[in-house]
């Protein structure tokens, strides 16, 4: 009988363990609201630093990323075509799918591999309803908007 109790308390301990499993919350690239609001998330003050956020923004397409994945240089054709990458952000990781990547969360901090071993940092800002990814290179700083799914 007690060998039953034991058991049954094992798999109730297990089952537990097994539902409190984390499930990620999915964002979206949000390029409309940064298009629309370019002057708000281009935080540095240059004369070109709202066009090099724009251009910068398109790194959250899905072509883009699909291509740093495959390690292939891009051309001006290819970022005709812009549609806003999904990602799977949990406690500690970030899952990039179409990048191929999982990014690890150091102190809001994360990196990307991106082309011929580059990296790219970007801060992470978790808001209520949405994060964003602040990218700072020298002296332009941008801010890239994601909406909750």
């Amino acid at each position: 009988m007690k060998k039953n109790n034991f058991t049954i308390f094992l798999l109730s301990i297990y089952l537990i363990g097994c539902s409190e499993a984390e499930k990620p919350q999915k964002y979206i690239f949000n390029p409309n609201d940064l298009d629309g609001n370019l002057n708000k998330y281009a935080i540095s003050n240059g004369l070109m630093d709202e066009i090099d956020c724009g251009l910068t923004s398109l790194l959250f397409s899905k072509e883009i990323l699909n291509m740093i994945k495959l390690n292939r240089e891009f051309s001006l054709d290819d970022i005709m075509e812009s549609t806003p990458t999904t990602i799977e952000l949990y406690k500690d990781k970030i899952v990039w799918s179409d990048l191929g990547q999982v990014t690890k969360i150091n102190k809001n901090k994360i990196v990307i591999k991106g082309l011929k071993n580059e990296t790219i940092d970007l801060n992470l800002v978790i808001n209520e309803n949405n994060i964003h990814f602040k990218f700072i290179d020298k002296e332009l700083v941008c801010i890239f908007p994601f909406k909750k799914i």
